[in-house]
C-alpha cells in the first residue's frame, strides 16, 4: 500500500524469505521503487537477489555492537533485559526473574511473520 500511495522511495527488506520475491518484484517494476534486501542468513536468496535493488548479508557484529547495554533502567526504576536469546551471555547464566525482559513486555521483534510491537 505505501508503495501506491508513493510514501517511501526505499524500502529495506530485512528478510531472506523467498516468498517476497513476487512483492519485491511489483514493488520495483511497476512503481519504480528502490527495495534493498538484507539477509540474516548467511547468504542472500537467490531469488531475491536477482530482484532487488541490492542486497546485502547483515553484519552480525554490527548488531551486536549496535544493542543497548544490558540491563538498562526505565524512567520509573524497573531493570528491563534483553531477550535471554539476544544476549550470549545471558545464555550462559540463569535468566533474573526479578527483571523485565523486552519479549515479556511485548516489544520484541518477530522476524518470521514480519510483525513487530505484538
Amino acid at each position: 500500500m505505501d508503495a501506491m500511495d508513493d510514501a517511501f522511495d526505499m524500502a529495506i527488506l530485512l528478510s531472506n524469505d523467498s516468498g517476497f520475491v513476487q512483492p519485491v518484484h511489483i514493488v520495483r517494476e511497476r512503481f519504480g521503487k528502490d527495495v534493498i534486501v538484507v539477509s540474516p542468513d548467511h547468504q542472500v536468496s537467490r531469488g531475491l537477489d536477482r530482484v532487488a535493488t541490492a542486497s546485502r548479508r547483515l553484519d552480525r557484529g554490527l548488531l551486536a555492537r549496535c544493542q543497548l547495554p544490558n540491563p538498562i533502567v526505565a524512567a520509573g526504576g524497573a531493570t528491563i533485559t534483553r531477550p535471554y536469546e539476544w544476549d550470549p551471555a545471558q545464555r550462559r547464566r540463569r535468566p533474573d526473574r526479578r527483571s523485565t525482559s523486552l519479549a515479556r513486555v511485548g516489544t520484541s521483534i518477530d522476524h518470521h511473520s514480519g510483525g513487530a510491537d505484538r
